[in-house]
């Protein structure tokens, strides 16, 4: 389902701000008590699959983007999303399940909102600052390859020395 490309589709932020929407969603199926689940195909080799705590972390915002314009979509038919999940493809497997009763409410959403709302105001002032938001033991998460440059990474390297 396309969104975004000849309609405006958007959704409310916390500022009161509207955040248009844009993309492909892959697949929506309708349940048996009439509510939707949007799924997205994943082809890459992401062993761990994509948490929902991603989306909390302010991570990764993808399933939230496609949750938000399928509700768009669909208000006025009067059916409502129950939710979403990665399907990653290579392993048959589902990744990033959320299932929500109200997608107006949900906290995992908001968050996620509240994170888009910082990102806005932090990119309109300037601030494109990169702020390490998923550390493992004081060093990035995985293998970044801007290492070498990194403060968090140089830090660390005194930190273990003393």
């Amino acid at each position: 389902q396309k969104f975004g490309f000849e309609d405006v589709v958007s959704t409310p932020l916390p500022n009161n701000e509207d955040l248009r929407l844009l993309g492909y969603i892959d697949r929506m199926d309708q349940l048996a008590d009439g509510r939707v689940v949007v799924i997205d195909y994943k082809s890459g080799s992401s062993s761990a699959g994509i948490p929902t705590s991603e989306m909390e972390r302010g991570r990764n915002f993808q399933m939230m983007v496609y949750l938000l314009a399928a509700q768009a979509l669909l208000r006025d038919r009067g059916v409502e999303v129950a939710g979403g999940a990665f399907w990653h493809i290579s392993d048959n497997k589902l990744s990033g399940k959320i299932k929500v009763e109200n997608l107006d409410d949900d906290p995992t959403i908001a968050q996620a909102k509240d994170h888009i709302v910082r990102y806005l105001e932090l990119a309109r002032n300037g601030d494109f600052s990169v702020q390490a938001n998923k550390l493992d033991d004081g060093k990035c998460y995985k293998y970044c390859d801007f290492y070498q440059l990194c403060r968090i990474s140089v830090t660390n390297q005194y930190k273990r020395n003393h």
